[in-house]
């Protein structure tokens, strides 16, 4: 099987390349996109499999630009839904029975992907490459998508194929795109103690809760993290507590960004608007409040119902 990947945010896409079979994925934000995409294609007599979360929470809506949906994570069907599409008998809906196993080792096709799109460094090889180490999330916020698409349970590559797959893409920094990194605790800290050796730096999510562990703040830095983006959501706790984000405590929020600053870490932090329990004054004062916690950017978001949450 020949295989190419065209990357539509920095390059044009051939929809006359003569593909036996085109995938697509996209969040619900790139839907719309992925559609437009998908329907060109299939005018032109190509067949078409979406996934991705959004196709997998509106599978309907999906297979109307579709000739396939793929529900889920795709690493333990995907190997069936290209020999059905040799075989000239694709169908209309596949889903893996469980969870695919992080154990089995699966390395991105970073060799494929054309680096010279992207914005690479004076001092780097690569543009900053995205590594996954955990998929899951212990917490349950009514807003948010990810438990929804990949559970509650916290599912982890063995650290030795996380190397490996550094090892393999080599790159100059790195992105890891979990949405907590520390969320198993005693994972976290065996990747950062592989990761120290290498020297790279490298990027993150965690959750407010890594302040119940300084010694991991600590050896994060040491291993390389140099940034993290950290869900603080609201300073409202009514709202946090409206939403199920309990275990956040904007009480400790300037405990939390010293402890990074303290060892070189720059925070970022994501706001949301819009909570039922927000009111004019909290929204005028959060940025003042939210400058005065000492952190590097500020992401702010509308609260948006995203599929199969409980906001919808």
């Amino acid at each position: 099987v020949d295989v190419g990947i065209t990357d539509d945010f920095v390059e044009d896409i051939d929809y006359d390349e003569p593909a036996d079979l085109v995938a697509i994925t996209a969040q619900t934000a790139q839907a719309p996109r992925a559609y437009q995409i998908a329907d060109e294609f299939r005018r032109r007599g190509r067949r078409v499999v979406l996934g991705g979360i959004h196709a997998s929470l509106c599978t309907d809506e999906a297979r109307q630009h579709a000739d396939s949906i793929v529900v889920g994570e795709a690493e333990d069907i995907w190997g069936r839904v290209v020999d059905d599409a040799h075989e000239g008998r694709l169908n209309a809906f596949y889903q893996a029975e469980q969870k695919p196993d992080l154990s089995q080792l699966v390395i991105p096709r970073f060799d494929l992907l054309d680096y010279s799109h992207y914005v690479i460094p004076p001092f780097a090889r690569t543009p900053l490459l995205p590594i996954q180490t955990t998929r899951g999330c212990p917490y349950d916020c009514d807003f948010c998508s990810v438990v929804t698409y990949l559970g509650r349970k916290m599912r982890k590559k063995p650290v030795a194929h996380v190397i490996r797959e550094i090892e393999f893409a080599r790159p100059s920094r790195i992105i890891f795109t979990d949405d907590n990194i520390a969320g198993d605790v005693e994972h976290a800290r065996e990747l950062f103690r592989a990761l120290k050796p290498l020297k790279l730096r490298w990027a993150c999510q965690m959750s407010t809760r890594i302040m119940d562990h300084p010694d991991l703040i600590e050896l994060a830095a040491e291993a390389g993290c140099h940034e993290t983006l950290i869900g603080v959501e609201t300073l409202n706790a009514r709202a946090l507590q409206g939403v199920g984000k309990k275990h956040n405590r904007t009480n400790e929020y300037t405990r939390l960004f010293r402890m990074l600053k303290d060892v070189g870490i720059l925070a970022q932090v994501s706001l949301i608007y819009g909570f039922d329990e927000d009111t004019a004054e909290d929204l005028l004062h959060t940025i003042d409040q939210v400058q005065a916690l000492d952190v590097n950017y500020v992401y702010i978001f509308v609260l948006t119902p995203f599929p199969a949450t409980r906001v919808n």
